[in-house]
């Protein structure tokens, strides 16, 4: 089928993922969220992992929002990365070799991922 084929609501469809993947390929020239620019890399091998690390982080990051969409909670990507880095996980190792995990006080974004990750 030809573009001129479309109904009204694939045409404003295809425009929205259109404008999604333009926010993520944003989100990856943004050094202060998930860089693609490597910096510190001189060899092709390295500058290619990297860049395979950054979209798989920005992937992972798309999974966890579908999850949490499809969990009935809508949250954005920038919501998202803001909770998971400020998400920490408190580890106590006792002399008589028990170990206790806990988290810090969570938000609702991390509540929320708690919740439907099983964790």
């Amino acid at each position: 089928m030809t573009r001129s084929g479309w109904s009204d609501g694939e045409i404003v469809g295809a425009y929205i993922s259109k404008s999604v993947i333009e926010d993520e390929f944003r989100r990856l020239k943004d050094t202060s969220y998930l860089s693609d620019t490597p910096e510190y890399h001189w060899t092709d091998s390295k500058i290619k992992g990297h860049q395979l690390i950054c979209f798989l982080a920005l992937q992972l990051m798309a999974l966890l929002q579908l999850k949490l969409d499809r969990g009935g909670e809508h949250v954005t990507i920038d919501e998202l990365a803001y909770s998971l880095q400020k998400w920490y996980q408190v580890v106590l190792l006792y002399p008589d070799g028990r170990v206790q995990k806990t988290f810090r006080r969570m938000d609702g974004v991390q509540e929320r991922l708690y919740r439907e990750m099983n964790l």
